[in-house]
């Protein structure tokens, strides 16, 4: 439930849900690498979870 208010509910609410949200051709892909995966985990560890890399426009700008 976390997952989808912060990225299908919260490009529905900023109006900008043809553009983000959610994977499909055309849309923004900037996006986080999880070493873990966040619906399989206790969800009191969901905040320890590491940052393996993020794009943004496209580009890495984070790696682990």
């Amino acid at each position: 439930m976390a997952l989808r208010i912060n990225t299908l509910n919260g490009a529905y609410h900023s109006k900008e849900e043809a553009i983000k949200g959610s994977i499909g051709a055309g849309k923004l892909a900037d996006c986080v690498l999880l070493a873990e995966d966040p619906t399989r985990v206790d969800p009191n560890t969901i905040k320890d979870i590491r940052i393996v890399q993020t794009i943004c426009g496209g580009r890495t700008t984070y790696e682990a």
